[in-house]
């Protein structure tokens, strides 16, 4: 079990250089976990796409109907409380925190793309190919 971000959501259901890895570290550990954010996280980046021509709205719009049943069995409540504390400790956004929170909580690995989260949050976190390779 372990935590994604949204970036690697992106990756296993958009098509990109990384879709094929991403959709291997899903096959090698089927049972990620998401806090809520992923939701508005995931529709910003297909709103950014629409914005610099990289897809048209209505394919915006079905791929974020496709991610948010595919997502929904993954998502976990968490208290805004413990994103804060967990921003605090790590300094980091509240926005980031929740998915470094989400994976303290249940002693996971939060598998991010995100360096500078990484660099926070070493023994919480880990990169694609990384978890890829432990596995």
């Amino acid at each position: 079990m372990i935590v994604v971000d949204t970036n690697i959501l992106v990756h296993a259901l958009v098509q990109s250089d990384r879709t094929a890895m991403a959709r291997r570290l899903k096959e090698a550990d089927p049972l990620w976990r998401v806090p809520s954010l992923w939701r508005y996280e995931f529709a910003n980046v297909m709103r950014t796409k629409v914005m610099t021509g990289g897809m048209g709205a209505a394919a915006a719009l079905e791929r974020m109907r496709t991610a948010y049943a595919y997502c929904l069995p993954m998502e976990r409540e968490l208290s805004p409380e413990l994103a804060l504390e967990a921003a605090f400790a790590f300094k980091v956004s509240a926005y980031d925190a929740a998915f470094l929170a989400l994976a303290k909580s249940k002693g996971i690995k939060l598998v991010t793309e995100d360096r500078k989260l990484r660099n926070a949050a070493p023994s919480l976190t880990c990169a694609m190919e990384d978890m890829i390779g432990e596995i």
